[in-house]
Order: structure tokens, then sequence, then C-alpha cells
């Protein structure tokens, strides 16, 4: 997995600096108003921080409150970068596989998770390990794509054709998000996100397709809680 999205960074076919910026700031749009009006992240940890997009705009935001900030990614290609795009001594990015190697219990307040989920084949697992990450009342807040969207048929087609270069991915629905979630967390928020027009067709068929049900949409955030114990 490593040497996949070490590869990506290197030469991403999909979207450039700016559009990745852009769309974390779109993410953290999305995000404020399911957690106001309080927006004390208190001891963050984003996993699969990628090129600090997403801490960027954290650690710009004049509406959340951020203790700490630890990014962790498996690419050190990404990591150099997000070192380079956050400067701010409360913000700090280290190497690791969240896939295996262990992460500190009862760390952090709020636990970002954008994107990744996805891309994880033993995602239970790694869930198990973030409910005792997090401290009591800790919440992991998480995007993922959605199987309700034609983004799902376009990438299927592309991984039959050996064209998809983003190696193991499985896209939830949110019914089976809700499943896979509850066994550790308590739901606070689950909507749905559309997407960019990067995908014309995507976006018009996704949006038309939610007239006749909402969870229709290229992505899903899930924002919960951890259970006690």
């Amino acid at each position: 997995m490593k040497y996949v999205w070490d590869e990506i960074w290197l030469k991403d076919p999909y979207s450039n600096a700016q559009e990745r910026l852009a769309r974390a700031h779109r993410r953290l749009s999305a995000i404020t108003p399911c957690l106001s009006p309080a927006c004390d992240l208190g001891v963050v940890l984003e996993l699969g921080c990628g090129d600090g997009s997403f801490a960027s705009c954290l650690a710009q935001s004049t509406k959340h409150q951020v203790n700490s900030y630890t990014g962790v990614d498996l690419s050190p290609i990404a990591l150099g970068r997000a070192r380079s795009a956050v400067r701010d001594p409360a913000f700090r990015f280290e190497l690791a596989d969240i896939s295996s190697e262990p992460l500190p219990p009862n760390s952090a307040d709020t636990v970002f998770m954008l994107g990744v989920l996805e891309h994880l084949p033993n995602s239970s697992a790694l869930l198990d390990r973030l409910q005792r990450v997090l401290r009591p009342n800790g919440r992991l807040i998480l995007t993922t794509s959605n199987m309700l969207s034609l983004m799902y048929v376009k990438r299927r087609l592309r991984e039959a054709t050996k064209l998809w270069p983003y190696g193991y991915q499985y896209n939830y629905t949110p019914v089976e998000l809700r499943h896979l979630l509850k066994r550790n967390f308590v739901e606070l928020a689950m909507i749905p996100i559309h997407g960019d027009w990067d995908f014309p067709l995507v976006a018009v068929v996704d949006r038309a397709a939610a007239w006749i049900h909402r969870d229709f949409s290229r992505y899903i955030l899930a924002i919960v809680q951890r259970k006690a114990n």
C-alpha cells in the first residue's frame, strides 16, 4: 500500500494541490455545522493526512480550536509536503501505517479520517482501536466514498480494465456504514455529500438521483462519538 500511495503522490493523475486544498475547505465547511456550537476539537489525530491539505485548513480556521494536532500517513512524500505546508508548531506529522502499527490509547479528543476507510481491508479492527484511542466523549469524524453513486460504477469499470491506480477500495452504503460503526460508536450525524464537478456526468446523475432518495451522493460524512466501555 505504501508504494501505491508514494507513486500517486509523485504524480497524482486525479487532482493537483490547489484542488485538494479546495476540497479540504469544502469538507471542513460540511463538518462545521454538525459540530456547532462546540467547535473545540481539543487534541486532534488525523489518520491518512496526505499532503496536509486538511491540516492547513484547521491551522488557518478561526472557528475551530485545536490544542494540538498529529497527522499520520504512510507516504514519506506526502508527509514532506505536509510539513512544508503547515508550519504551526502545534501541528506535527508522523510516518506510520495505521492498519498495523499501534496507536496510543486515550490520547485524542477528535479523530479525523477523510477518504481513508474505504482503502482499509480490515476496517473493523481499526475502528476497535480507535474506540480505545479516543478519550471519553471523543469524536470520530470520517468521510468515505458512497456505493450509491455513479462514481462507484465508473471505478468498477476502471478496475475491470486495469486503469484504477489507487489499490484496494470498498465503497460503503450509508446503511452498511451505520452497521459498521454502531459496535463502537454512537451516531451524531450521517449526511450525504455531493462531489465536485471534476466528473460532470457523475455530479449531475448523483444530484438527480438524490431527488429520489437522499442517500445518493458521491461521499458520506459520519460523525460519531465513542461508546463507553
